[in-house]
């Protein structure tokens, strides 16, 4: 597998500067990219997992870094109230995986499907965690998840669970996909409310009329700035 990652990495310093050049402060930190991982480090967590990490995201790690930390965001700034009303949720973004962050999500489903009466007051006797079949990759800091649904077939698509709803949302058909959309979208995430406004029956949009209306907006933020 051949992949250019220097592109991930332009792209996340170009929206990074954008955001620099408009906030009031212009403090927006450096992303963090660690080495890549060992090729034991990577054997020690499938063994742990029973099972291969899925491909593109194995390569990633591998060829690319193990650690990934970007952020931004507007709160604390005059741009917040600023923010288009469709996007008043999302003025913020955050890319991050953590190899230690990796975790297959079949004991916590197994937990949630004891105790569903408790925590959600669902008095389904059938009901079973959407989480089954899930490999975490990446920790949402509200509490909720993202990670690969390993069940279907071929490369794993990538999924948001929401704990407060318990509900699963697609993203993207591929570890790659979901970071080139997110890319598109200047980083915007990494919480369920951030999506909303760019999200369809096909995952993240990076192309629809939401996603040309941020970009636009960012444009024009900066020409001003400028």
């Amino acid at each position: 597998m051949n992949y250019d990652y220097n592109q991930w990495i332009l792209e996340w310093n170009t929206i990074l500067e954008q955001v620099r050049l408009v906030r009031s402060d212009g403090i927006v930190p450096q992303p963090i990219i660690k080495e890549p991982a060992t090729q034991q480090e990577i054997e020690e967590i499938e063994n742990r997992l029973g099972y291969q990490l899925p491909s593109m995201f194995r390569h990633t790690l591998l060829h690319f870094s193990k650690s990934v930390s970007l952020s931004w965001d507007f709160y604390k700034d005059p741009l917040d109230q600023a923010l288009p009303k469709e996007f008043r949720e999302g003025g913020f973004g955050t890319i991050e995986w953590r190899m230690d962050d990796i975790e297959d999500l079949d004991e916590l489903a197994g937990d949630l499907d004891a105790d569903v009466l408790h925590i959600y007051g669902i008095e389904d006797e059938n009901y079973r965690s959407p989480l089954h079949g899930k490999l975490q990759f990446m920790h949402v800091a509200n509490g909720d998840i993202i990670a690969f649904d390993m069940q279907v077939m071929g490369e794993p698509s990538v999924v948001y669970w929401n704990h407060e709803t318990d509900e699963l949302i697609y993203l993207a058909d591929s570890f790659h996909s979901f970071i080139e959309r997110l890319n598109k979208l200047h980083c915007v995430g990494n919480e369920i409310w951030a999506y909303e406004p760019f999200l369809t029956d096909q995952g993240l949009d990076p192309n629809g009329h939401n996603a040309q209306s941020w970009r636009k907006w960012f444009s024009e933020l900066v020409v001003n700035h400028k």
